[in-house]
């Protein structure tokens, strides 16, 4: 699975969607604003809609009649959706996969962790490290964007931060 937020995405959606696809069963892009948007609305006024319908295995969950209220209750609203023990990709509209999902959750790296460390390079180049696939736990929930809540009460914060906790070798 993959969940995409998205609030006015028409011109980086395709761009996200193209690198998804063909490597999840199925993506849940997610409408609507929350206060942190800068935009005012409720739901995006652009192609958002239709570029999200064109491509195969995306559902589209329209806007709430009422906005969300937070970012974090956005994100509980698709992950609600997704079903426990899923292996889920967090993507923003503006993002591009590069990789086979399908090989790294077929290797040993699966078995041993309900959490896999993603490079993620963001606009203006920035390098961000976050657990961007994660496997999803019944009751777990976003407490923010960047940290999950495990059912036993544990937060876990996704953002790793500048720096990689991998090692890479380069000949």
């Amino acid at each position: 699975y993959a969940m995409v937020r998205v609030f006015n995405s028409a011109a980086t959606l395709s761009y996200c969607l193209d690198s998804i696809v063909r490597k999840v069963a199925k993506v849940i892009v997610a409408d609507g604003w929350f206060p942190y948007n800068e935009e005012p609305g409720d739901a995006s006024t652009d192609n958002t809609e239709v570029i999200a319908r064109s491509y195969p295995n995306v559902e589209w969950v329209p806007a709430p009649p009422v906005p969300y209220a937070t970012e974090e209750a956005k994100n509980n609203a698709v992950l609600a959706q997704i079903p426990d023990d899923a292996w889920v990709l967090l993507i923003d509209s503006d993002e591009y996969l590069v990789g086979d999902l399908q090989a790294l959750l077929a290797g040993p790296v699966h078995v041993a962790s309900d959490l896999i460390p993603m490079h993620v390079i963001g606009r203006g180049s920035n390098n961000m490290f976050y657990s961007r696939l994660f496997r999803k736990r019944a009751g777990m929930t976003f407490v923010n964007h960047w940290t999950v809540r495990y059912p036993a009460g544990a937060c876990v914060p996704l953002y790793i931060g500048q720096e990689t906790l991998a090692v890479y070798i380069s000949e």
